[in-house]
C-alpha cells in the first residue's frame, strides 16, 4: 500500500503547484471550446480553416508584443480581419471560400514572418506564442477562456439546428430558409474565438491539433452529433490532463505534448478499429455451397 501510496504522490505532485493547476483549468476550458467547436468544423470538412486561422493570427500577436499590449488583443484583431475577409472573398463563387480561406492564411502568414524577421527582440515570446505557454497561464487568461467557453456553448444551443443543417447539407439547409451564409460566417466567428482563447495554452502552431484531433477522433466512435461532442470534448480534457502530467514528469514542451497526445488518441483509435473490423472479416463464416 505504501508503494502505491508513494506512486499516486508523485504522479500528483504537479498539482501542488499553482501555475499548474491554473494550466490544467485553462487547458479544461481549451478543451471544452476546441470540443465543440471542432465538432462543427469536422463535420463541415473545413479542417483547413481551423489551420489558416491558426497561423492567421501570427502577425496579430506579433504585433501586440512589439507594441507591448496584449497578445491576445492582437490575435483577436487579426483572427476578426480574417474571418471578414474570407466571408467577403467567399460571397464571389469565381473565388469560393476555400481560396479565400488559403489566400488570407497565405497573406497573414507571411506577413508575419516579415513582422518577426525585422525585429530580433522578442524571439522568446514568439516561440512561447507559436508553440504554447501553457505553464504561464494568467487569471486573466482563465478569465477569457471561460467567457469563451460560456459563449461558443450558447451558440451552439441557440444555432444548433441551422449549423447542423450547413454541416450535413448546405443546399437543403437553404431550401428550408435557415441562410447558411450566415450560419457559415458565426461558423468562421466560432473557429476564431476558439483559436484565440486557446492559443496560450497550445500555441498558435498547435491549436489545429486540440481543434481537429479530437473531433475526428470522436467521429471514429459515434455517429450521433451530441454525442460526437461530448466525446471530443472529453477525448480533448484527456489530451491536456496526460499532455500536463506528461510533460512535467518527462520533462517535455507542454504545448507539444498536449497536442501529440491528441493526435496519438486518434491514431491508436483508426489503428484498433481497422483492426477489430479486420479480425470481424476474418471470423466470418465461409460461404457454403
Amino acid at each position: 500500500m505504501d508503494v502505491i501510496s508513494n506512486w499516486v504522490q508523485v504522479a500528483l505532485e504537479p498539482l501542488s503547484f499553482s501555475f499548474l493547476r491554473r494550466a490544467l483549468v485553462g487547458g479544461v476550458l481549451a478543451g471544452l471550446v476546441c470540443g465543440i467547436v471542432g465538432t462543427w468544423v469536422v463535420l463541415r470538412r473545413i479542417a483547413f480553416l481551423g489551420d489558416a486561422l491558426g497561423h492567421g493570427i501570427v502577425p496579430g500577436v506579433a504585433v501586440a508584443v512589439l507594441l507591448g499590449v496584449s497578445p491576445t488583443l492582437g490575435a483577436a484583431v487579426a483572427a476578426a480581419l480574417m474571418v471578414v475577409g474570407i466571408s467577403v472573398l467567399a460571397r464571389d463563387e469565381r473565388v469560393g471560400e476555400d481560396t479565400g480561406i488559403g489566400l488570407w492564411f497565405v497573406g497573414l502568414l507571411a506577413l508575419g514572418v516579415i513582422i518577426i524577421s525585422r525585429s530580433g527582440t522578442f524571439a522568446v515570446d514568439v516561440t512561447a506564442l507559436l508553440f504554447g505557454a501553457v505553464l504561464g497561464v494568467e487569471d486573466a487568461d482563465l478569465v477569457l477562456a471561460a467567457v469563451a467557453a460560456v459563449v461558443v456553448v450558447m451558440i451552439s444551443v441557440v444555432a444548433y439546428r441551422p449549423l447542423l443543417a450547413m454541416a450535413m447539407d448546405p443546399r437543403q439547409a437553404e431550401l428550408l430558409g435557415l441562410r447558411p451564409g450566415v450560419t457559415a460566417t458565426v461558423l468562421l466567428a466560432l473557429v476564431a474565438l476558439a483559436v484565440v482563447s486557446s492559443f496560450q495554452t497550445v500555441g498558435a502552431l498547435l491549436v489545429f491539433a486540440l481543434l481537429i484531433a479530437p473531433a475526428a477522433t470522436a467521429a471514429l466512435i459515434t455517429g450521433s452529433v451530441v454525442r460526437m461532442m461530448t466525446a471530443a470534448v472529453l477525448l480533448a480534457w484527456t489530451s491536456v490532463v496526460a499532455g500536463l502530467f506528461l510533460s512535467y514528469h518527462a520533462d517535455l514542451a507542454a504545448g507539444g505534448a498536449i497536442a501529440l497526445w491528441a493526435v496519438g488518441q486518434f491514431m491508436m483509435t483508426k489503428v484498433a478499429l481497422n483492426l477489430r473490423a479486420r479480425r470481424g472479416r476474418d471470423h466470418r463464416p465461409m460461404m457454403q455451397t
